[in-house]
C-alpha cells in the first residue's frame, strides 16, 4: 500500500511513511510546555531578573503613558513601537504585552517547524528549542521593540518556496524589510539591500552553485561590512559613529560594551572597527577574555550558534539541493550580522537580537541535511514504485490467428509466459 505523501523543503511531494514522520516529530510535542515556561518567565520577569533587563521596557512604558506627545523625530523607533502597542490595546497592560511578545516569538518557531518537517532530533535542535524558550521569556516577555523581528521571521518562513517564483518572493521580502526601515528602524533598509544582494550570489542557479564557496561567502560578508562602513563614511561620520555615540557615558554600568579596537586616523579606523566588530559579534573573544562566568556563558551561546551556522552553510553550499527557504535564512542572518557590526552597542544587545533569529539558525542547520533527506525520500519512493506499463505492442492483438506450428501449446516457453 502506497504511503501518503508529504511536502519537502522545496515543495516537492514525497512518500516517506507517516510513522517515520511521527517519530521525527516526537520531541517537538512538548513545545507547548516550553512556551508555558517562557510565559512563566515573562510573568515573573521583575522578580527573577535584575533591572538592566527592563531598561527598554521602562522607556516604552513611560512613553506609553504620554499618548499623543511622542513623536518619531524625538524618540525614533520607540515612538513607532508605542504606536503598535496602542493599536494592539496593550498600552496599559504590561503583563499581557509580555505574553503577546512570547506568543508571537513561539509562533515564529512553530511556523519554522511546520515548514521544515519532518524534524530530526539532534543535539542542536534540542538545545536551540530549549534555549530559545528561555531567552524569549527573558528578552521578549516585556515591552520590547523586537516583536518586529519575530514578525519578519514569520513572514520569511511563511512565504512560498517554489523554485520558479523564488525571485518574486525574494523581492517581496526585500520590500517588506525596506518598509520596516522607512516606518520603524532605518537600518532595515540596509538589511534589505544586503539580503537581496546576497540572494543574487546564494541561489539555486547553476552559476551560483559553480562560483560560490565557503571562502567566497565569508569574503562576501566582509565585503558587505566594508560597503556598509562606506555608506556611513559617505554621510560624513566615522564608520562606527553610531555605536560610539550610544556607548558614550555607559562604561560605568555596562561591562559588555563593544569599544573601539584601533584609534588610527579616520576613516580607516572606523572601517576597521566595524569589520572587527562584525567578527567579534559572531565570536566575542574580547568578552570571554573578561573571565566572568556570566560573560563566558554569553560567549559560548553566541559562538555556538555562529559556529553551527558556518558549518551548516559550508555543507549546504556543497549541495546541489538549495531550497529557497534555507537560502533566505542564510542571507537574512548574514545581512543582519553585517548591519549589527555598524550599530550594536554591546554583546547583551547582540544576544537579545540573536535570540529572535534562532528560528532562522534552525532552518539553516536543518537545511544542511537537505541532500541526504532528498536521497532517502528518493529511495523510499523507489521502494514503492509501481510496475512498468505494458508497451503498445504488448496490448495490441495479433494480426492473424496463430498457425498450428506456432500455437502456444506447442511451445513450452510460450506456455510459461502465458502462465
Amino acid at each position: 500500500m502506497r504511503a501518503a505523501p508529504f511536502t519537502d523543503l522545496s515543495g516537492r511531494r514525497s512518500a516517506t511513511p507517516r510513522s517515520r514522520v511521527r517519530e521525527n516529530h516526537t520531541f517537538f510535542r512538548p513545545r507547548t510546555l516550553l512556551c508555558s515556561g517562557s510565559l512563566a518567565i515573562s510573568g515573573l520577569h521583575s522578580h527573577l531578573l535584575p533591572p538592566k533587563f527592563d531598561r527598554d521596557a521602562q522607556v516604552i512604558q513611560n512613553l506609553l503613558a504620554k499618548p499623543g506627545l511622542v513623536r518619531y523625530e524625538d524618540y525614533g523607533s520607540f515612538a513607532t513601537i508605542t504606536s503598535v502597542y496602542h493599536a494592539l490595546g496593550l498600552a496599559n497592560s504590561p503583563t499581557l504585552a509580555g505574553f503577546f511578545g512570547v506568543i508571537i516569538a513561539h509562533c515564529a518557531f512553530a511556523v519554522v517547524l511546520w515548514r521544515m518537517r519532518p524534524i530530526r532530533v539532534t543535539a542542536f535542535s534540542v538545545g536551540a528549542l530549549v534555549l530559545y524558550s528561555l531567552l524569549v521569556g527573558v528578552y521578549q516577555g516585556v515591552y520590547t521593540k523586537e516583536i518586529i523581528i519575530s514578525a519578519v521571521v514569520i513572514v520569511v518562513a511563511a512565504v512560498p518556496t517554489g523554485i520558479q517564483s523564488a525571485w518574486i518572493w525574494d523581492c517581496v521580502l526585500a520590500a517588506v524589510m525596506a518598509a520596516l526601515g522607512h516606518y520603524f528602524r532605518p537600518y532595515w533598509v540596509l538589511i534589505a539591500v544586503f539580503f537581496f544582494g546576497l540572494r543574487l550570489f546564494v541561489s539555486n542557479t547553476a552559476l551560483s552553485r559553480w562560483w560560490i564557496t565557503t571562502r567566497r561567502f565569508i569574503l562576501l560578508l566582509l565585503a558587505c561590512s566594508l560597503v556598509a562602513s562606506l555608506v556611513i563614511v559617505a554621510r560624513g561620520f566615522p564608520a562606527d559613529h553610531y555605536r560610539t555615540l550610544v556607548n558614550a557615558g555607559r562604561g560605568a554600568d555596562t561591562g559588555s560594551l563593544i569599544g573601539r579596537f584601533i584609534e588610527h586616523p579616520e576613516p580607516i579606523a572606523g572601517i576597521v572597527n566595524v569589520v572587527l566588530s562584525t567578527v567579534m559579534l559572531m565570536f566575542p573573544v574580547t568578552l570571554a577574555a573578561k573571565l566572568s562566568s556570566y560573560y563566558l556563558v554569553i560567549f559560548v551561546v553566541i559562538a555556538s550558534f555562529w559556529a553551527t551556522y558556518f558549518h551548516a552553510v559550508r555543507q549546504w553550499l556543497r549541495s546541489d539541493h538549495r531550497p529557497p527557504l534555507v537560502g533566505r535564512a542564510v542571507c537574512l542572518i548574514a545581512a543582519f550580522a553585517v548591519v549589527q557590526g555598524l550599530f550594536e552597542p554591546d554583546y547583551g544587545s547582540a544576544l537579545r537580537h540573536l535570540t529572535l533569529l534562532i528560528p532562522l539558525f534552525f532552518i539553516v542547520a536543518a537545511g544542511e541535511r537537505g541532500t541526504e533527506r532528498v536521497a532517502e525520500r528518493g529511495d523510499a519512493g523507489r521502494g514503492v514504485a509501481s510496475p512498468p506499463l505494458p508497451t503498445p505492442t504488448q496490448l495490441s492483438p495479433p494480426s492473424h490467428p496463430p498457425s498450428a506450428s506456432n500455437r502456444p501449446c506447442d511451445h513450452p516457453s510460450a506456455r510459461q509466459s502465458e502462465s
